[in-house]
């Protein structure tokens, strides 16, 4: 996992899952230094946790419910 991570220039992955009476939505929050960058390495990735997880996502989300977000605010705290 961590391997893909790095050969994907990301720095932080998480998901989060709401579920609603409208059905469950899943949210994704990815730090990369550039995420066009980060998206063509995963197209072009040869680590089977990258097939895996694009036919889990093919077989969960509705056709053109990804939305990518513009970032308002990032803050970051220095660690000891």
């Amino acid at each position: 996992m961590f391997e893909t991570l790095d050969n994907e220039g990301v720095y932080t992955e998480c998901r989060f899952l709401r579920s609603t009476a409208d059905g469950d939505f899943l949210f994704t929050f990815m730090e990369a230094a550039d995420i066009a960058e980060s998206k063509a390495a995963v197209e072009d990735s040869n680590f089977d946790i990258d097939d895996e997880h694009a036919a889990v996502m093919e077989e969960v989300l509705v056709d053109g419910s990804t939305e990518l977000l513009d970032s308002l605010d990032t803050f970051v705290a220095e660690r000891p």
